[in-house]
């Protein structure tokens, strides 16, 4: 946001209505409306203080700006919403300004977005960040204010959760017999991003959709490096049940809603359930996961 300017109209210059919008003010974070006579929304701001951010507008008209001189002299009506935290703010202000567009805001009018975590909607479904959501019927986590903190979290998932982070287009296995001969996957290029690195364990979809592969789960697959270092399940290779990636899948979407004791449990019981069928490996690699 352009927080620029403080202060606005002298005293007695707005109505007795913005007076007493200014007097209620509490001093907790939250996000403001400034609204014109016809109800149009001029302008969306977030603030720690809600009490001192909006006064400043209202304090000095020698300290504003052209821009918001001109935005204080059309205020009628002040609105505002008491927020938890700076950050729930900043996001409730992202989405307001995308609902609104209002004329004074510069920033956020665009296209760029906050980022989100999406699970796909796909027989084998991937776990990404995506800048922009969509109608696809996948499910969808954020926006997060830190893109540092997205990336952090989906390296934190693949190394807890084996899913895939390959764009391969899985299908799953073919029952009937004589079924035409799977497509092989090759290994997928590394590709780099705009700032000529590639973010581990994520892959941001910024651009035009690629073409992704079709490829049916089969034994005749060959497998990436992420398989045989214990990081994908590959269901490219039948690895896996449809049923028991989909297993996986929600136990990450259990420590994405924040509900890290009922994955905790879930992990505990497979732990034991290995221990039970003698598949030492397999529990050792949950234990070292809980």
């Amino acid at each position: 946001m352009n927080e620029e300017g403080v202060g606005v109209a002298p005293a007695g210059g707005f109505s007795a209505a913005i007076e007493e919008t200014l007097a209620k003010l509490p001093a907790q974070p939250g996000c403001y409306l400034f609204k014109d006579e016809h109800g149009t929304v001029l302008y969306v701001g977030k603030a720690r203080s809600l009490r001192d951010r909006v006064r400043s507008y209202f304090r000095n008209p020698n300290g504003l700006s052209l821009k918001n001189s001109h935005l204080v002299q059309r205020i009628a009506e002040i609105d505002f919403q008491i927020l938890p935290s700076e950050n729930a703010a900043l996001l409730v202000e992202f989405n307001l300004i995308k609902q609104y567009r209002p004329k004074y805001n510069i920033l956020m009018r665009d296209d760029k977005s906050f980022l989100s975590i999406r699970i796909t909607n796909e027989p084998y479904p991937r776990i990404e960040a995506v800048r922009h959501r969509s109608e696809d019927g996948a499910r969808y986590f954020g926006p997060y204010t830190s893109s540092q903190s997205v990336y952090r979290t989906l390296d934190l998932l693949k190394r807890l959760f084996p899913y895939r982070s390959c764009r391969l287009n899985i299908q799953p296995p073919r029952p009937e017999d004589g079924a035409a001969s799977p497509v092989v996957p090759a290994e997928e290029p590394r590709r780099k991003g705009p700032q000529g690195r590639r973010r581990r364990g994520a892959r941001l979809e910024n651009g035009p959709p690629q073409e992704r592969t079709l490829t049916v789960a089969s034994p005749e697959n060959r497998p990436c490096l992420e398989y045989h270092i214990h990081r994908c399940t590959a269901p490219c290779i039948d690895a896996i049940s449809q049923e028991e990636y989909g297993h996986i899948i929600d136990q990450a979407a259990l420590f994405l809603l924040g509900k890290s004791d009922q994955v905790s449990a879930l992990l505990q019981r497979a732990m034991e359930s290995a221990a039970d069928e003698i598949d030492f490996e397999r529990s050792a690699r949950l234990r070292d996961h809980l």
